[in-house]
């Protein structure tokens, strides 16, 4: 299966974010921007639901428990709501209250999840490996320890956190859908038998959020899933349920008028994507979709690089050079405006190799195979040239040999 173009370490998105928290940003009251891989619902009601689950979670000693003041309360709150764009001022704050209070839950929960969205995977891990026995029960502690598994490729150890708690702590039908997307996510990554796996784990959270068996549910992030899931699996006819997933989808945002876009960028991304898969003529579908999303919402980096990708899938020799101009224009803003500078942005660094092998030539070809080999070797864990726990990485530089031939690619 192809990887998704998606920025997160979770399948459609990923970031499939800790907990509950989502993030909505609004263009003038009119476009819902929901980035495709947030999860979160705004500030202090967003901490207080993940707070609850938190005391509900486990039985917590009272030899671990610690009480916070309104201040200590006040600057966890701080905390949470910066989260997504400021996690290294989250990681200083819960790190300046554990000085003040010890063992507190809350406090854990900033810690370990400011460093999973620094991207520092091993120490979120390390945090939870230090936490008291009872605290280690708590349920959104040990999601994030699951997705920091998950992000580092430890799958088989993610699957059992995540199994565990949809089998025996989704208390709620809101927490079964959560953990079993979650789990359904980690079994499709891995491939294999536990693809078809993941099938029925998704179509048991559908079924238990809709009206009538084998219909759609009026969850979106669950049948966004599903759309995705038979995106991935490929092949016409999981292609063609996709298609009739998303398209109904979408005309039922857009007042059940067909064919006419809606006001939900995930939608509109998710359909995109799809034309790409879909090829021929659908390729111009979708970069029709993406051209208009990025007029009506400008400097969106998923937006901009889906038009990339477009872009260079029209695959006439104008569209690729637009495409390889506005990578790298991205990659130069990423690396603080210093030009021919490798980025943090992983999106940005795959695509632009792609763009870069597709145009062809040896020096473009030289280009994408050093942009492939870098991220290679800042992620791998040993010495430069051995494969890092990155799958996308990996497989990008399995299909630049694939491509390349010759004596190179054996």
């Amino acid at each position: 299966m192809m990887p998704s173009t998606h920025s997160s370490p979770y399948k459609g998105g990923a970031c499939r974010t800790p907990c509950d928290f989502s993030q909505k940003h609004a263009d003038k009251g009119k476009w819902q921007v929901v980035q495709a891989h947030s999860r979160r619902s705004d500030g202090f009601a967003g901490w207080s639901k993940g707070r609850s689950e938190r005391q509900r979670g486990a039985a917590v000693p009272r030899s671990v428990r610690a009480t916070l003041s309104d201040q200590q309360q006040a600057l966890v709150r701080k905390g949470f709501d910066q989260l997504r764009k400021a996690p290294g001022d989250s990681l200083a704050l819960a790190r300046q209250l554990h000085t003040e209070v010890s063992h507190s839950t809350d406090v854990y929960d900033l810690e370990v999840r400011a460093l999973f969205e620094l991207h520092r995977y091993e120490e979120s891990l390390a945090v939870w490996d230090r936490l008291p026995a009872g605290q280690k029960n708590v349920l959104c502690l040990r999601k994030t320890r699951a997705r920091a598994l998950q992000a580092l490729g430890r799958l088989h150890e993610a699957e059992a956190v995540w199994r565990d708690l949809y089998e025996n702590h989704s208390r709620t039908p809101q927490h079964k859908k959560i953990n079993g997307l979650a789990l359904g996510r980690v079994l499709e990554q891995m491939g294999g038998k536990k693809e078809q796996e993941a099938l029925v784990i998704f179509t048991q959270v559908r079924q238990g959020l809709a009206t009538k068996p084998d219909t759609p549910c009026d969850d979106q992030e669950v049948e966004l899933t599903l759309a995705r899931y038979f995106e991935g699996m490929g092949g016409e006819g999981n292609l063609h349920t996709a298609l009739q997933i998303l398209t109904g989808l979408r005309q039922k945002k857009a007042n059940n008028r067909p064919d006419t876009p809606c006001k939900d960028i995930k939608i509109e991304m998710t359909l995109a994507r799809l034309f790409e898969r879909l090829g021929d003529k659908s390729v111009q579908k979708a970069y029709a979709i993406w051209l208009d999303l990025h007029h009506k919402i400008p400097h969106n980096r998923e937006i901009e690089l889906g038009l990339a990708i477009s872009l260079n899938k029209l695959a006439t020799p104008e569209s690729k050079r637009e495409a390889l101009e506005r990578l790298t224009s991205m990659r130069r803003r990423a690396a603080g405006n210093r030009p021919d500078t490798p980025c943090d942005d992983r999106g940005i660094e795959l695509i632009l190799a792609r763009v870069l092998q597709d145009i062809g030539g040896s020096r473009n070809r030289e280009q994408a195979l050093a942009i492939l080999l870098h991220r290679q070797q800042r992620l791998s864990p040993t010495e430069s040239g051995t494969p890092c726990y990155d799958r996308r990485v990996e497989l990008a530089l399995g299909r630049y040999w694939q491509m390349a031939g010759g004596a190179e690619s054996q």
